[in-house]
C-alpha cells in the first residue's frame, strides 16, 4: 500500500508540476524575456542617445570652424586690393603683389591652424602664396592639386573641402604633411570667378582644436571628410571610410560592427550641409557587461520561481491524497469487484469509476439528445440559447455558433421487405447524420417513417452562397449513398436560419412545404423561405373550359399542351401559395368529373380506377404533371370507349357534317333539318339524345373552337375572325366567347401570346 501511495503521490505531483509550469513558470519566462528585451533596448537607446549628443557637439564645433574659414574667403572677395589684383593682374607690379601677399599673411599669421594660403590668379595663371611669393603655375610645388581641382570643374571645387597629402616647398626641400584644405572661388560676390583661394590647415592642429572644443567626446569620434577620407586616426578592425561611403547626406544610422575585442556600437551621421561624416564608437563591452549583469539577476529569479513551484506541487500532492483516499474507500464495494487489476492503486480505482459513469451517460446520450431535438422542433423554448447549447455540449455536440439551419429530409422506400423497414429507417438516419457532420456540426431526430429533421450549426443569421453550396453538396451525397444501399427517393427542405429557441418556427415552415412536395421543383432540394410571401392567385377558368372541350373532342396533343402550359405558368416557374395550387388541381379535376356526369357519362368506374384526387403520390412537380397527364389520358380513353359503344343515327351524322361544312354561314336549326329531310323538333330531340347538347349549342361551340385556332395561329382582327366563323358582327362573337370560355377573345389571345 505504501508503494501505491507513493505512485499516487508521484502522479498527482506530476500533474500539479505540469499545471505550475503552464500557469506560472511559462508566463514568468515570458515576462522575464520581455523584461530583458526592454532592458536591452533601453541600454541600446542610452548608448545611441549619448553618441548623438557627443556628435551634435562635435558637429556644431565643425560648423563654427567652417564658418570662420568661409569668412576668410568672403573677406578676400571684399578687399579692394585683392579684387583689383584679380581683375588686372597684368598691370600690377611686384610691389602690388607683395602688398597682397602681406595682407594675406596678416590674416593668417595670428592662428597656428593655418599652414599656408595661396590664390590661383586665373587670368595670368599665377599663384600668389603667403610664404614664398608669386609663382607660375607650372613651377608651383602644389600645381598637381590645382590641376586636379581644374579637372573637377568649377561647379565642383567652388566649395571643395577635404583631407589630403600636402607637398610643401621650404626653399631647399619639399615637406610632406597631412593637411585639411578648403578651396573657395573668389570673389564670391561675382558670377564670374577671377581666382581660387586655397587655405591649408595642419590636420593634427585641426584635430587638437576640435578636441579642445569637445574634450569629453572626441576620443570616441572618428572624423571623415566629404571625400570619405579619414581625418582622424584609423580604428583597428573597422573600415570607417566604407561606412561613410554607404551613408547618404543627412542620414544617421546605428550598427554593431567589428569582431572580438574590436567590436563597437557605431552611430554614424553625414551632414547634409558640408558633407562631413562623424562616427561615434562605443566598445561593445559597455553593452555586453550590463546585459551579463541583468542575465545573472533574471536567472536567479527563474531558479527561485522553479524551486517554489516544485515545493508547492509536492505540498499540494500530499494534501490532496487524503480526499482521494476517502473516495477510493467508498468505491471499493462497487468497483473493486469488477476491477481486480486496480487493487491498491487509488487513482486507477477512482478513474475506473468515473469512466464507468461517463460510459453510462454516453450510452444514453443519443436518446436524450433525440428527445431534446424533437422538443425544440415542436415547442417554443425560453430565450436562453446558452443553456440549451450547454446541454448539447454535455451530450457530445458542442455547438460553437449562435444560429441553426433546420433541414427536413423525407424519403420513400420502394422495398417490399416490411419486416426490416424500421432497420432501413435507422440506416438512412445514420447515413444522413454522418454526411451532414462532414460539413456542419449537426444534431437530429427521427420524426417518422423515412422522415428526419436536423439542426445544422452556422455562424451567419442568413443563408450565404457558400453555405447553400455545402448544403446542396451534403444532400447530393446523401442521395448518392442512399441509392448505393437502398432503393429510396429522397427530398430535402431547408426551413431557414434561426437562433436555438426559435428553431420550431423554421421546422414548421419546412414541414408545411414538405407536405406539398408534389408541387415543388424536381431538384429534390427545397427552400421554405421561397414561399413565405404569397402572391395574389386567380383561378385559371380559361384553362378549365379549354381542357374540358379538348377532352370532349379527344384532341390528345392539345390536352398535353394545355397541361404543360398550365404547369409552366402556375407551378414550375411561380411562387403562388402551395395550398392554392393544390386546391386549383383538385377543383380542375373535380370540374371535369362533374361536367362528364352532367353530360350523362357514368364516372363511377373512372374515379375508382384513376384515383384522380390522390395528388400526393408524386415526388415533385414533374412527376405530378405526368400523373395529371396520365389521368387525362385515362379520361379520354374512357370517353372514346363510351362513344364507340354508342350508335349514332344517319340523321345525326348528316347534321354534324352539315354543321361542320356550313358553320361559316348564317344557318339555323331549320336549315339543318331541311338539309337532312326531317322536322326541326325531331332533329332537336335526336341530337340532344345522341350528342348530349342541342344543335345550336354544338354549332356555337364548333364556331368558337375554330375562332380560338384563328386567335392563336393568325394575326387577323376580331372583326375578320367573327366574319370567318359565321357571325354577322363582332359583338355577338365576343358575347358568346365570354359566355362559353369565361374570358374575352382579346384576353385569350394575350394569354397564349
Amino acid at each position: 500500500m505504501r508503494l501505491s501511495r507513493g505512485i499516487f503521490r508521484k502522479n498527482v505531483f506530476r500533474k500539479h508540476l505540469a499545471l505550475f509550469l503552464i500557469t506560472i513558470l511559462v508566463p514568468t519566462c515570458l515576462f522575464l524575456g520581455v523584461y530583458m528585451y526592454g532592458y536591452a533596448n533601453n541600454v541600446k537607446e542610452s548608448i545611441v542617445s549619448a553618441s548623438n549628443n557627443d556628435m551634435d557637439r562635435v558637429s556644431r564645433n565643425l560648423d563654427i570652424f567652417f564658418e570662420n574659414t568661409d569668412r576668410i574667403a568672403l573677406q578676400a572677395s571684399l578687399n579692394p586690393s585683392i579684387v583689383e589684383m584679380l581683375n588686372r593682374p597684368f598691370e600690377k607690379s611686384a610691389y602690388d603683389f607683395f602688398v597682397v601677399k602681406e595682407l594675406l599673411r596678416g590674416w593668417t599669421s595670428y592662428n597656428s591652424l593655418f599652414q599656408s594660403v595661396y590664390i590661383h590668379i586665373l587670368q595670368n595663371n599665377k599663384v600668389l602664396t603667403t610664404n614664398e611669393g608669386l609663382y607660375s603655375l607650372n613651377d608651383f610645388y602644389d600645381a598637381a592639386f590645382i590641376h586636379e581641382m581644374d579637372r573637377l570643374g568649377r561647379s565642383r571645387y567652388a566649395v571643395w573641402t577635404g583631407v589630403r597629402r600636402f607637398h610643401e616647398s621650404t626653399g631647399v626641400n619639399t615637406v610632406d604633411s597631412d593637411v585639411l584644405t578648403f578651396v573657395r572661388i573668389v570673389p564670391v560676390t561675382e558670377q564670374t570667378p577671377l581666382g581660387v583661394l586655397y587655405i591649408n590647415f595642419n590636420k593634427d592642429v585641426f584635430l587638437q582644436t576640435i578636441e579642445h572644443l569637445s574634450p569629453d567626446s572626441l576620443g570616441n569620434i572618428v572624423v571623415i571628410d566629404p571625400q570619405n577620407r579619414l581625418a582622424s586616426g584609423p580604428v583597428d578592425g573597422l573600415d570607417a571610410e566604407a561606412v561613410a561611403r554607404e551613408l547618404q547626406p543627412g542620414q544617421t544610422r546605428t550598427d554593431v560592427l567589428g569582431h572580438g575585442p574590436n567590436k563597437y556600437f557605431i552611430t554614424a551621421s553625414k551632414s547634409a550641409v558640408n558633407g562631413w561624416t562623424l562616427l561615434n564608437l562605443t566598445p561593445y563591452e559597455a553593452y555586453s557587461g550590463q546585459m551579463s549583469h541583468i542575465l545573472l539577476k533574471v536567472s536567479g529569479i527563474f531558479a527561485a520561481v522553479l524551486a517554489l513551484g516544485i515545493g508547492l506541487a509536492y505540498l499540494f500532492a500530499s494534501i490532496l491524497y487524503g480526499p482521494w483516499r476517502r473516495v477510493e474507500e467508498r468505491l471499493q464495494g462497487y468497483v473493486l469487484k469488477t476491477f481486480e487489476a486496480s487493487k491498491g492503486d487509488v487513482y486507477a480505482v477512482v478513474d475506473h469509476a468515473i469512466h464507468n459513469l461517463i460510459d453510462t451517460i454516453r450510452h444514453n446520450e443519443p436518446v436524450l439528445r433525440d428527445h431534446l431535438v424533437r422538443d425544440l422542433f415542436h415547442y417554443p423554448h425560453p430565450q436562453d440559447d446558452r443553456t440549451l447549447r450547454d446541454r448539447f455540449a454535455e451530450w457530445g455536440v458542442p455547438f460553437e455558433h449562435p444560429y441553426f439551419i433546420v433541414i427536413v429530409i423525407s424519403g420513400e422506400l420502394r422495398i417490399a421487405d416490411r419486416e426490416n423497414e424500421s432497420r432501413y429507417n435507422l440506416v438512412l438516419y445514420s447515413l444522413a447524420e454522418e454526411l451532414l457532420n462532414t460539413r456542419f456540426q449537426a444534431a437530429g431526430s427521427v420524426l417518422g417513417k423515412v422522415q428526419f429533421a436536423f439542426l445544422l450549426n452556422t455562424e451567419r443569421s442568413e443563408l450565404q452562397e457558400e453555405t447553400i453550396h455545402d448544403l446542396e453538396a451534403c444532400c447530393q451525397d446523401i442521395v448518392t449513398k442512399a441509392r448505393e444501399h437502398l432503393d429510396v427517393s429522397m427530398h430535402f427542405c431547408i426551413g431557414g436560419v434561426r437562433p436555438l429557441h426559435r428553431v420550431h418556427e423554421a421546422y414548421e415552415q419546412a414541414r408545411r412545404v414538405m407536405a406539398y412536395k408534389a408541387f415543388l421543383s424536381h431538384s429534390g432540394i427545397f427552400y421554405a423561405n421561397e414561399w413565405n410571401e404569397p402572391q395574389q392567385f386567380e383561378y385559371p377558368a380559361s384553362y378549365q373550359k379549354l381542357l374540358l372541350n379538348t377532352l370532349m373532342t379527344g384532341n390528345r396533343e392539345q390536352a398535353e399542351e394545355l397541361i404543360s402550359d398550365l404547369f409552366h405558368r402556375y407551378i414550375h416557374n411561380s411562387r403562388y401559395p402551395l395550398p392554392k395550387l393544390q386546391q386549383m388541381l383538385v377543383m380542375l379535376m373535380s370540374h371535369i368529373m362533374s361536367s362528364l356526369a352532367q353530360e350523362g357519362y357514368d364516372i363511377g368506374p373512372l374515379v375508382d380506377e384513376a384515383g384522380l384526387l390522390n395528388l400526393q403520390t408524386s415526388g415533385n412537380s414533374l412527376e405530378l404533371q405526368a400523373f395529371i397527364s396520365n389521368q387525362l389520358k385515362s379520361v379520354m380513353d374512357y370517353l372514346e370507349a363510351v362513344r364507340e359503344q354508342r350508335q349514332i343515327s344517319p340523321y345525326i351524322r348528316q347534321a354534324l357534317t352539315y354543321i361542320e361544312g356550313k358553320y361559316k354561314e348564317n344557318i339555323s336549326i331549320s336549315d339543318i333539318a331541311a338539309a337532312i329531310g326531317i322536322s326541326s323538333g325531331h332533329l332537336s330531340r335526336l341530337f340532344k339524345a345522341e350528342v348530349g347538347k342541342s344543335p345550336l349549342e354544338y354549332l356555337t361551340e364548333y364556331r368558337l373552337e375554330q375562332g380560338k385556332q384563328l386567335l392563336v395561329d393568325s394575326a387577323q382582327s376580331l372583326n375578320q375572325i367573327s366574319e370567318a366563323i359565321g357571325y354577322n358582327d363582332v359583338h355577338t362573337f365576343i358575347r358568346f366567347f365570354k359566355k362559353y370560355e369565361g374570358t374575352t377573345p382579346g384576353e385569350y389571345r394575350k394569354q397564349w401570346m
